[in-house]
């Protein structure tokens, strides 16, 4: 998992996290990043990249893929999803 934040002009708080969906540490990031909405509302930027460990989550990348998960992998014959 990755995570990066940062102000930006404006005051609001972009926060980019890469990580892969079937990973529970990714998860918990969850909690942490509703608390930052609630007080930031819509000052808070959040962008979430799938960035499958396969060695980890074997399952990860076609879980993002089906569902259209923004960073996925393309799927041959498809648009990519970022």
């Amino acid at each position: 998992m990755i995570l990066k934040a940062g102000m930006e002009r404006g005051g609001t708080m972009r926060w980019r996290q890469k990580g892969t969906i079937e990973c529970p540490a990714c998860a918990s990031v969850r909690s942490v990043v509703d608390n930052v909405g609630t007080m930031l509302g819509e000052r808070l930027c959040y962008v979430f990249r799938h960035f499958p460990l396969k060695a980890m989550h074997p399952h990860a990348e076609q879980a993002a893929l089906r569902r259209g998960h923004p960073g996925a992998p393309t799927a041959p014959g498809q648009p990519s999803a970022s």
